[in-house]
């Protein structure tokens, strides 16, 4: 059976931290660190014999001694020779939102994860992050009883610091080696060999520590490091790319960042419930004392009953509509048959001819959490390297097998699609927006190409702004779905505005549809000889993966399949997919998907245009 060590940090609101402790205890023991410059004997009284006090340090925001007192704990776990599964770090002003067994249950079914977020800041471009390591931060563990005093020093100093030519190199000295920095919240859960292999490091490691003592918050940088350059750093949760900021990088925790963390009181329950997470701060004795009884009651109603452990799912807004059809559970079952049918078909060509492919979007969701397709979905999406997109247009249009077809441009000139798909014969989905287009309306799987984006991120924009462009010209050849410069042939136009349609409208008029086809991959891959660090599905962007993830494709199962899955599956949808939470049973009844204005799955090939 599971048992979680908590390791908290306090300073002041004893009664608020015993209420932590009392809704945290099952199945748990807890390491406590109180502030030096704090009283500890409220704590005492209100605790009792119910948690381990750990040697005190008197503690500065943005100091060493932060990571100190994380050492403290840490040292006090592994000492205790207890197996722990996990290490949990809060803090004092702390409080679960979720029951027990979920939080238990949640970790059983994650165990090989490390619950700690990652940016590496030595390759990060923007400088007011990498000043945290660059310039040095002095003064901030000084024992001064004048806070006002120690403030002025600390910010004379820094602006010293800018001033200087003065720099820290942005590698951090580890194993004898430079090792790059990572940056991230210091509210974690890991498991127990990744906490020891910390603590260890922070007792050898001279070169490393006094490093980050003059570095900026080293609590947020210094486990970081040790972390994503260790043999457990593919289990962390590496966020890359763009500077993606604290929230997204505090994976357990909800926490409402700004000039300084806000309270939260009932006020914020709802935003709460919806945000998944399993922790909030800040909570506070008295402000809070409110939410806290709304959250103890809904804790009730969990525990009256299994825990209905809802896997995390998103989508994008614009499907995050009320619908007005919805599949029963018959059709969605039938459906989701047909869809491991046409996927089987695909797997079997790719596995023939050694071409790599992977789970993306919502299937790639699926197949982390559900190992199947998502209850509610009704497609499947996969995505291949565009060298690997070719060769599998070019084969499979000759080997895929009764009654599958293989749709895009080329098969079926009137697809206003820029990716292919593979159909079954004898079914149809008619999509509401394309239901007079005399293409192939069959059941079926996508199958996107993907291509290298430039890191720079203005070149990036271009990119996606030019491919998108050139998308609505190719949709505009087949329907017209806007208000302006044409009839519009949907109920509902959509949002585009009167110069982008009169630009669209002329290269509608001027170039055939297969030119823009042409243009449009062009765009599409026009960086794909370049050195870069992400493939995407250029038209979105929310399928950014690293290229050494798509270098080492992972299996994994999918319904009654294998599949395969970028190397570091949720770190790649954590990234691309930073609203993740549990699904209510509300938010689940408003999930749009293609709910099809027609939907057979066994009609006379004769009703079928292919052509």
């Amino acid at each position: 059976m599971s048992r979680i060590a908590y390791i908290i940090s306090a300073y002041k609101d004893a009664p608020h931290l015993a209420r932590l402790v009392a809704a945290l205890d099952d199945r748990a023991d807890f390491y406590v660190h109180i502030d030096l410059n704090a009283d500890i004997h409220p704590f005492e009284e209100a605790l009792g014999d119910k948690v381990t006090f750990v040697p005190r340090h008197r503690i500065s925001w943005g100091g060493w001694e932060q990571v100190e007192y994380q050492k403290e704990l840490l040292a006090a776990v592994l000492h205790s020779g207890i197996p722990y599964t996990r290490v949990v770090c809060l803090s004092g002003q702390d409080y679960p939102l979720w029951n027990n067994n979920a939080i238990h249950h949640y970790f059983e079914e994650h165990q090989d994860t490390e619950f700690i977020g990652g940016f590496n800041l030595t390759r990060c471009t923007v400088k007011q992050q990498l000043h945290k390591i660059t310039h040095y931060h002095p003064f901030r563990d000084l024992p001064w009883k004048s806070i006002w005093w120690k403030n002025k020093l600390i910010v004379a100093s820094r602006k010293l610091a800018q001033i200087l030519p003065i720099r820290k190199a942005p590698f951090a000295p580890l194993e004898g080696k430079q090792a790059d920095v990572y940056f991230g919240s210091d509210y974690w859960a890991i498991t127990l060999p990744c906490a020891r292999y910390v603590y260890e490091k922070l007792c050898t490691e001279e070169k490393l520590v006094k490093y980050f003592r003059t570095s900026f918050v080293p609590s947020e940088l210094c486990i970081q490091t040790i972390v994503f350059n260790s043999p457990f750093a593919s289990k962390g949760l590496l966020l890359e790319g763009e500077y993606p900021g604290l929230t997204r990088l505090t994976p357990l925790h909800y926490i409402d960042y700004g000039a300084s963390i806000r309270v939260m009181t009932l006020e914020d329950l709802p935003v709460l419930r919806q945000s998944g997470k399993m922790f909030c701060r800040k909570v506070v004795s008295g402000e809070s004392d409110t939410l806290i009884e709304k959250l103890k009651q809904k804790k009730i109603e969990m525990e009256s009953a299994p825990f209905n452990y809802y896997h995390y799912f998103c989508r994008h807004q614009s499907k995050m509509v009320s619908m007005v059809k919805q599949y029963t559970p018959e059709e969605l079952t039938q459906l989701h048959q047909v869809l491991y049918e046409i996927l089987e078909e695909i797997v079997r060509i790719c596995d023939k001819h050694n071409i790599p492919y992977f789970v993306i979007g919502g299937t790639a969701i699926g197949a982390l959490y559900d190992k199947a397709i998502l209850p509610w979905d009704d497609d499947i999406d996969i995505g291949m390297k565009r060298e690997d997109y070719n060769k599998f247009l070019q084969i499979a249009s000759q080997e895929l097998r009764e009654p599958y077809f293989l749709s895009w441009i080329h098969t079926d000139p009137h697809s206003p699609y820029y990716f292919a798909k593979v159909k079954k014969n004898n079914t149809l989905f008619v999509e509401e927006m394309f239901k007079d287009v005399p293409m192939h309306q069959g059941i079926f799987v996508d199958i996107f190409p993907f291509d290298r984006i430039p890191n720079n991120k203005l070149l990036r924009k271009i990119q996606y702004e030019a491919v998108n462009f050139l998308k609505c010209c190719l949709m505009g050849k087949e329907v017209w779905l806007w208000k302006h410069f044409g009839k519009c042939q949907i109920s509902n136009p959509t949002n585009r505005g009167a110069v982008a349609c009169l630009l669209n409208r002329i290269v509608d008029m001027t170039l055939s549809k297969k030119t823009i086809y042409r243009l449009m991959v062009i765009m599409q891959s026009c960086f794909n000889s370049w050195k870069t660090l992400y493939y995407n599905n250029v038209i979105t962007t929310t399928d950014h993966v690293l290229e050494t993830s798509l270098n080492h494709l992972q299996p994994i199962k999918f319904g009654p399949l294998y599949l395969k899955a970028p190397d570091g599956l949720e770190n790649f949808l954590r990234y691309n997919y930073p609203t993740l939470h549990r699904y209510t049973e509300e938010e689940q009844d408003k999930i749009n998907n293609h709910y099809p204005a027609v939907l057979s799955f066994n009609i006379p090939n004769d009703h079928i245009a292919t052509s």
